[in-house]
């Protein structure tokens, strides 16, 4: 009977040091699962953060020389010095909105410029990387719109955002 008493205080104290033990490791797990879910949860967030301000910024600019394009084949001045003037307008009535002011404060930026490098008889206005639009003048006057490369910009494939790395609890 003593032995069975001494058997039973044993177990009893294994079990007991067992859950002592076991719960001080839940609250470890628990504690790195957070940590790993708060670091990658915000490692994302940036990453998306990024890709919407890269998103905006493009879009803002793919606009304004869409805006360009159109006015320069609609216009009835279709000069070079017309051209200028057209760019310093469209730079200015978006500086006018106050949204998008507001906007480009958000980003950090004081203004948005078309990029237009300039030729005695052409203008090139970039677009972004491997996208520019050629004005072609013959004389003074417009003669060609090469606007292919602005027309084939595809958005969804320029600005994927990948799935989030999955969750790695082995991480210290």
């Amino acid at each position: 009977m003593d032995k069975m008493k001494i058997v039973f205080i044993a177990n009893i104290v294994i079990i007991i040091a067992l859950i002592v033990v076991m719960l001080s490791l839940k609250e470890g797990y628990k504690e790195q699962a957070q940590t790993v879910v708060r670091e990658s949860t915000s490692a994302y967030t940036a990453e998306i953060n990024k890709t919407l301000y890269a998103q905006g910024l493009f879009i803002d600019e793919w606009n304004l020389v869409w805006e360009l394009v159109f006015e320069s084949l609609n216009n009835k001045d279709r000069c070079l010095a017309s051209f200028d003037k057209r760019v310093a307008a469209l730079e200015a009535s978006y500086l006018a909105n106050p949204k998008n002011k507001a906007k480009l404060e958000k980003w950090g930026l004081k203004e948005l410029k078309i990029k237009v490098d300039g030729k005695s008889n052409s203008r090139t206005v970039s677009c972004g990387d491997g996208c520019a639009v050629v004005f072609e003048f013959a004389g003074t006057n417009l003669k060609s719109v090469d606007y292919s490369a602005l027309a084939a910009v595809n958005l969804s494939e320029k600005f994927k955002i990948n799935q989030p790395a999955s969750f790695n609890f082995n991480a210290k």
